[in-house]
């Protein structure tokens, strides 16, 4: 007998690490090999057949319904028709509503989420607007005849249009065997490291990446990836299973069980290692059909004293020629209270601005105004007090405002001293933003401003953690310049830098990132570490997450349910939690924490969903604020769980009533603050805190859609974002 156990590699949570010859299977039994071990790569050209179908696509596009040609057998579905994309994947299911709302995609598959039951050629946001073409055909003869789908020469999307980056690539479904094989003939700049060459099931309950996904260097040009449809005698979809409620709740999974031998198959059903009472219907063995399938009730009961962060793990094991073991993960959800709690709103709309949480209040540095149809940095300073629920600002006087705008920077609060570390300056060279090598020091207490250390060069988008127990500021991810010229493209920041405010000095000695990461929620532990969750690896939105300790390792963690961008993240009842951002699916309303071995979705939604502004912990409360809502407005909405009674503040905010999220972008940036911090600025030192922390600000702005922010890759929204017109 095979022992088929559930297992989360370290190369299915992070990519980057050596690249296989072979891999798999998937749950359903899906196997991949490349030319590494056997495969051929013959380049299947039907550009110039006279029977291949042109399909003329608009960026981000679908075609109709193309004929296969032959019954094609896709997970246990058989399928006659496709849909062809214009970012490099076919579809068996029309998903036309997904415009404009997919440009990228999430890696490792399988996603449950709003594109499944596909093949990914390579699949990134394409551009056949600007240039190649994509054309499909059905050759060879009947009983071995080959449906290719091909991408000749399609451009990367950016703001600017042209030929920027062509790649070359194919699918062919394979009649008969119903295998499919993928071949690049031209990898592309990033060499493997912008996309993803997969397949996906219908329901996105199983599905398997080719090796490489998301690694730079892993792609070749003439690679071929066969994808081979399973030849074991049966398979269980999926082998895990998370959900949640609250206490006395009965929280229901479902499993489906195939056989695909040509004999009825009873598989006993054993249950161990649950704490809370777990059932399965059928109760003792399930039984299924030749060449069928049988559905697997699971029913785990959340006991009447369970509390939040309790997670209960059952092994459910169908014994036969092969042995699965399923697992069933069952968390406590925090009690409802409704929706979050809009506090007062943010003085002006801003985005892309640095967010420090801090013991009793959130700062806001910098950002994005809007005047004239053209962005600026700005140089706005904004103080959050929890406990009376007001607002001071530099706009208003109250505080000083920081010696130079910037928005797309870094920042957090130690020792009573808000740090802006980078991000882009008033500069403007060419229509593009310029990107800043400055430390701002901001001291609380005596409302003034000092200059630190430079960077050792312009840095934006990375995350800032200020660390108490070391007295240390960590920049995590993001980008640099490359070169001097102001044209040239971001590069990645791998290396993690520290900055020491004892002596005033930028030492890299924090290790290398696994991976390019920007636009990710990062989250310091009472135990000195530091959560990385979701966001931009590798330029493609995630869900990976990792532990990283400070010192250069980085530990992989259980993975987002849903690749999420621009999280909010912060530490609730020693749990992390990650709030808002966007998912593939759209901005993301709901929230989750992490408990032991599984992310709990919580029961209480967002009020506005918003991103990417920024947020975290202050006094016990999970805070969301600026950056733009679902309509793509800079907001000014500031939002909290859990809820507690609070004062109405000054001026025209009222903590109990729904702020506006859609203020006035046309602010006016230029007000009368003290720069010098030596004029009327009230100098109240009692909102600085000592615990440390870290915000979130990372890259990707709308391009040709405010969704862009959701899924398109961080190189392609970048070039957006550094424009000075708006989009």
């Amino acid at each position: 007998m095979s022992r088929l156990l559930l297992a989360l590699s370290a190369i299915a949570l992070v990519p980057g690490l050596a690249v296989a010859a072979t891999g798999g299977p998937d749950y359903f039994g899906y196997t991949w090999a490349d030319q590494g071990d056997g495969q051929t790569y013959e380049w299947v050209d039907i550009s110039g057949d006279d029977d291949a179908q042109e399909h003329t696509l608009q960026d981000d596009e679908q075609s109709g319904a193309v004929e296969i040609g032959f019954d094609f057998d896709f997970y246990g579905e058989v399928f006659t028709e496709a849909y062809v994309h214009s970012n490099g994947f076919i579809s068996f299911a029309d998903l036309a509503d997904i415009y404009p709302n997919f440009s990228g995609t999430t890696c490792p598959l399988p996603v449950d989420d709003n594109v499944d039951g596909a093949v990914y050629a390579w699949v990134r946001d394409f551009n056949p607007l600007e240039g190649g073409t994509i054309h499909t055909a059905t050759i060879g003869e009947e009983g071995a005849r080959m449906f290719v789908a091909q991408w000749t020469d399609v451009p990367l999307y950016t703001q600017e249009g042209g030929q920027i980056d062509p790649m070359t690539v194919e699918i062919i479904l394979h009649e008969g065997s119903n295998d499919v094989t993928v071949q690049v003939m031209t990898a592309g700049e990033e060499l493997g490291g912008d996309g993803m060459i997969g397949v996906e099931s219908p329901d996105g309950q199983s599905g398997i990446s080719y090796a490489g996904c998301l690694t730079s260097g892993s792609l070749t040009d003439e690679t071929v990836v066969r994808f081979t449809y399973p030849t074991s005698e049966g398979a269980v979809v999926p082998h895990q299973r998370i959900g949640a409620g609250e206490p006395g709740d009965d929280i229901e999974y479902a499993f489906t069980v195939y056989n695909r031998t040509d004999a009825e198959v009873v598989l006993p059903i054993e249950v161990t290692g649950n704490g809370w009472e777990t059932v399965t219907d059928p109760a003792d063995q399930v039984t299924v059909p030749a060449n069928g399938s049988a559905e697997l009730q699971v029913t785990a009961s959340i006991a009447d004293d369970a509390v939040p962060g309790d997670v209960d793990v059952a092994t459910i094991t169908l014994t036969g020629t092969e042995v699965f073991d399923l697992t069933t993960f069952t968390g406590v959800q925090r009690p409802s209270q409704g929706p979050w709690q809009v506090v007062a709103p943010l003085p002006l709309a801003n985005d892309y601005m640095v967010v420090a949480a801090a013991d009793d209040a959130i700062w806001s540095a910098g950002g994005r105004q809007a005047e004239d149809q053209q962005y600026t940095a700005a140089d706005l300073l904004f103080r959050y007090d929890v406990a009376t629920n007001e607002w001071a600002s530099s706009n208003g006087g109250e505080l000083a405002a920081m010696p130079e705008g910037r928005f797309l920077g870094s920042g957090c609060v130690l020792d009573g001293k808000l740090y802006v570390i980078g991000g882009l300056t008033p500069e403007v060279v060419d229509t593009q933003f310029q990107m800043g090598d400055s430390t701002f020091v901001y001291d609380i207490a005596a409302n003034t401003w000092s200059e630190g250390q430079a960077l050792p060069g312009p840095r934006a988008g990375g995350t800032a953690v200020c660390d108490p127990g070391s007295g240390r500021i960590f920049l995590i991810g993001g980008f640099m310049e490359d070169g001097d010229d102001a044209d040239d493209a971001w590069d990645d920041v791998l290396a993690v830098e520290q900055y020491d405010p004892t002596g005033d000095a930028w030492t890299v000695e924090g290790g290398d990132l696994t991976g390019s990461r920007s636009a990710f929620a990062a989250v310091l532990t009472g135990d000195g570490t530091v959560v990385l969750a979701g966001g931009f690896y590798n330029g493609t939105i995630s869900t990976i997450v990792e532990e990283y300790d400070l010192a250069g390792d980085f530990t992989p963690l259980p993975p987002l349910p849903l690749g999420r961008s621009y999280g909010v993240g912060g530490v609730l009842d020693g749990e992390v939690c990650v709030a808002s951002g966007g998912t593939s699916t759209g901005y993301s309303e709901d929230w989750l924490c992490l408990a032991d071995e599984a992310w709990v979705t919580q029961i209480d939604q967002l009020a506005v969903p918003l991103l990417p502004g920024g947020g975290g912990v202050a006094d016990g409360h999970l805070y969301v604020l600026g950056g733009q809502n679902d309509q793509g407005d800079q907001a000014n909405t500031v939002e909290r769980w859990p809820f507690a009674e609070l004062p109405e503040a000054d001026g025209d905010a009222d903590a109990d009533a729904d702020a506006d999220a859609d203020a006035d972008t046309d602010a006016d940036t230029d007000a009368d603050a003290d720069a010098d911090g030596d004029g009327d600025g009230d100098g109240d030192g009692d909102a600085g805190g000592d615990d440390g922390g870290c915000c979130t600000v990372a890259p990707g702005a709308p391009s040709h859609d405010r969704m862009a922010l959701l899924a398109l890759g961080a190189f392609a929204a970048i070039a957006a974002l550094r424009r000075r017109s708006r989009s």
